[in-house]
């Protein structure tokens, strides 16, 4: 890693893009140098060996992952920082932010999966619907004792009024939690 090969530059990459695969120990490597490793996966099992490797972020490009699976969606709903957003085929080209919640996903068959998301970005072409988030869960993977615990957590926190930084930190953990909850309920009301 003694430079990006380029001529005239010697300074290193600021980050290192891995495609499919177990990086082995090149991502210690690179963060030895100072980069950081971005790692495309296909499904869980390649997410959790770029976990255990410190890879620094994680793409999913698979079906199983969540990423580019071929599949078809006749209507996806987001949480939208300004309000809940339907996405239909062929809607207009669009980027916006996400709030703390439960993503919609309705196939042509009339199946529903139902996704939980921390927050983060969505960005929408005619044909494609890209969700970034720092979190994102299938709706049946969330864990109801530990969002109850975080959401007690935050309260706690909030009732404590430390500095500003606190305040903002624990209303933000508040929101993630008591979405979480929020999808918990919706997807055990679907169930019965």
């Amino acid at each position: 890693m003694r430079g990006s090969g380029l001529p005239g530059r010697s300074e290193r990459p600021a980050a290192i893009s891995f495609h499919i695969g177990d990086p082995g120990d090149l991502v210690k490597r690179a963060h030895d140098a100072g980069i950081l490793w971005i790692q495309q996966v296909f499904d869980l099992d390649q997410a959790r060996i770029a976990v255990r490797r410190g890879v620094d972020v994680i793409i999913a490009q698979g079906g199983e992952a969540g990423g580019n699976g071929g599949s078809v969606a006749s209507m996806v709903i987001v949480p939208a920082v300004m309000g809940d957003i339907g996405i239909a085929p062929r809607h207009a080209p669009l980027l916006t932010t996400l709030r703390p919640g439960e993503i919609r996903v309705q196939t042509p068959t009339g199946e529903e999966q139902f996704f939980y998301v921390s927050g983060g970005a969505l960005e929408i072409q005619p044909h494609l619907v890209t969700v970034l988030a720092d979190t994102a869960l299938r709706a049946h993977d969330l864990d109801e004792a530990a969002a109850q615990a975080a959401k007690q957590r935050a309260e706690e926190a909030l009732r404590n009024r430390g500095t500003a930084v606190e305040v903002a930190e624990a209303q933000a953990e508040l929101a993630r939690a008591a979405a979480q909850i929020r999808a918990i309920e919706k997807l055990r009301k679907i169930k019965q």
